[in-house]
């Protein structure tokens, strides 16, 4: 359902526009994934052989869900102080996440903390590097099953058979994730105007 043309999303009481926060990263996540997917379909696997721009444009879309779903774990499961805390339990409540078995809790800090941070990452990764021979570091992204010795001196790799991405080695699993995101969207108390009344939002589950 498009969120634009339906009408206006609302939702009633003061936790209105975290609600709509959740909707629009569940959005995003999804149309994130669903992007790299179509890709992945049409790109060779076993490493450097898929095209330049292919790999980069998959690497794009899946740091887009990252940040998504990074996004969604501190909607979830924010910081203590402020308020924070009892604002995440009653999001918790509203979508029926669970404290302890919740996909989302850690949802892959490190991968998410490699990428906001990609500078200092960096900079480690690459002196962890020296004076090992593994052969050239390299932007390109290496699309298929890691890790091996061949694929260790890739920043990015895309594990499309384990359906992982590893950011400097730091590895975020998307399958779990994935079916949070699918179960959080189909749950959404989001509503819209419409003619005939409000209706209800939800978002398709991810492919």
């Amino acid at each position: 359902m498009n969120p634009v043309s339906q009408g206006k999303p609302y939702v009633v009481g003061s936790m209105g526009p975290y609600v709509y926060e959740v909707f629009q990263q569940c959005f995003a996540a999804t149309e994130a994934w669903n992007r790299a997917l179509s890709r992945l379909e049409t790109v060779p696997t076993g490493g450097p052989e898929a095209p330049m721009i292919a790999s980069l444009q998959i690497v794009s879309d899946l740091q887009g869900f990252a940040v998504a779903v990074g996004i969604l774990s501190d909607l979830f499961f924010p910081d203590a102080g402020g308020g924070r805390e009892a604002r995440g339990e009653r999001l918790r409540a509203l979508y029926g996440v669970q404290n302890g078995s919740s996909r989302l809790e850690n949802a892959n800090v490190q991968v998410r903390h490699s990428l906001v941070h990609l500078d200092k990452e960096l900079d480690k990764w690459l002196a962890l590097k020296v004076g090992q021979t593994v052969g050239p570091v390299t932007i390109q992204p290496w699309v298929g099953q890691a890790p091996t010795p061949t694929t260790a001196s890739h920043a990015r790799i895309i594990d499309n058979e384990n359906w992982r991405l590893l950011v400097l080695g730091e590895v975020m699993d998307f399958k779990p994730l994935l079916l949070e995101v699918g179960e959080i969207s189909q749950k959404n108390p989001l509503e819209v105007d419409t003619p005939n009344g409000s209706v209800r939002l939800a978002i398709a589950p991810p492919k």
